[in-house]
């Protein structure tokens, strides 16, 4: 189990000069990629993101690429000086300028021709393994993360099955309670009625008490709980998994605290509900 949010970062060097990759991720409902880098890898801003989906699911996922100038320049750099030096002296001959070409003039629109000097293939080859460095150290940061995440939601959801394990030794008193409930208020207009069929009022009794009967609700509890020890147990994308579970726990409690009737019930469901409103504040982090 993975959190959503981190942080991972790694250097390396990228057609001769120094980078450096950081990858931010928080949590998103889908995998949201943010590209930045210099202008000479826009090419690369499709593979980045295709190569980040293989290693990401899920989350809103920020990658910035720094290039770090150093005192010499690449080969890229003095290739595509000399080219444009050599264009720029082309058009003063052309045009017969007295002007020489000098650095001011070389330096506006030096860029596109340094762009031309780099080859998308081989700067996609060197600039992949940094990135797949930064996105083992934003993994390592989001499965730490992630185990306390997993820790505190087993934590919760263990509370939450002792408090069905509370409901459930309460059934059979909740239903006794529940049939002479009814049987009183039968009792207090019995004198009313003149012709009283035992066998109908008994049938009437065990109808409305069968409707208000939690076992069912109980039983797809318990099927709810082991469903979610074996998310627990995966290492696949479970976060959606678990949220939606979540909302099935809150019907079956719903449904119990209306079926019961029972102060006691009520009590064990709000508290049962409070935890999972917990679990679902921590599901909306993981992956």
């Amino acid at each position: 189990m993975k959190s959503m949010t981190g942080m991972g970062k790694s250097n390396g060097v990228v057609c001769d000069a120094q980078v450096r990759v950081e990858i931010k991720t928080v949590n998103h409902r889908y995998c949201d990629i943010n590209f930045r880098a210099p202008w000479r890898y826009a090419a690369l801003e499709i593979p980045t993101q295709q190569f980040i989906k293989e290693h990401i699911n899920r989350g809103r996922v920020e990658i910035n690429i720094f290039e770090e100038k150093a005192a010499k320049a690449s080969t890229a750099e003095i290739s595509a000086f000399t080219n444009y030096y050599n264009y720029l002296n082309q058009i003063t001959t052309e045009l017969n300028l007295e002007e020489p070409v000098s650095l001011q003039h070389l330096l506006p629109g030096i860029g596109g021709w340094i762009h031309k000097e780099i080859d998308a293939d081989t700067t996609w080859k060197e600039l992949k393994p940094i990135l797949m460095s930064a996105i083992q150290d934003l993994n390592q940061m989001r499965e730490k993360e992630g185990a306390a995440l997993k820790k505190d939601i087993i934590k919760r959801f263990t509370t939450i099955e002792e408090i069905k394990i509370k409901v459930d030794s309460l059934h059979d008193v909740i239903k006794t309670e529940l049939e002479q409930k009814i049987l009183d208020k039968l009792n207090t207009r019995i004198k009313e009625v003149i012709d009283l069929d035992p066998q109908r009022l008994h049938a009437e009794v065990l109808f409305y008490a069968d409707r208000m009967d939690v076992s069912e609700e109980l039983e797809r509890l318990d099927s709810h709980f082991s469903q979610v020890k074996t998310f627990f147990e995966k290492t696949e994308t479970v976060g959606r998994k678990i949220d939606f579970l979540l909302q099935e726990f809150n019907r079956e409690f719903n449904t119990i605290s209306s079926k019961a009737g029972h102060a006691q019930v009520a009590h064990l469901v709000v508290e049962a509900k409070a935890e999972l409103e917990k679990i679902r504040e921590q599901v909306q982090n993981i992956e």
